[in-house]
C-alpha cells in the first residue's frame, strides 16, 4: 500500500492574498453612432463597451485614470 500524500497549503487562500485596491468603478457605456464617448486623456472615441469613472470624470482605462492622477 501506497503512503498518504501530506496536505499542502493552498496558495490561494483569501485570507493570504489582498486585493489591490482599482481606481474607477466599471460602468457600461451605451451611446449613439453619431455621437460617442471621447476620453479627456487619450482622446479614444468608444461607442459601445466598459469606460471608469473616477473622481465625477469618465475615462476609457484604468490607465488612462493612473496618467492623469500620476499614480
Amino acid at each position: 500500500m501506497a503512503a498518504k500524500k501530506s496536505t499542502k497549503k493552498n496558495t490561494g487562500d483569501s485570507t493570504t492574498i489582498k486585493k489591490k485596491d482599482l481606481l474607477g468603478k466599471a460602468v457600461y457605456y451605451m451611446g449613439l453612432k453619431t455621437q460617442g464617448f471621447i476620453c479627456p486623456v487619450c482622446k479614444k472615441k468608444i461607442n459601445k463597451g466598459i469606460i471608469y469613472e473616477h473622481n465625477n470624470t469618465l475615462h476609457c482605462s484604468r490607465t488612462c485614470i493612473d496618467t492623469l492622477i500620476g499614480a
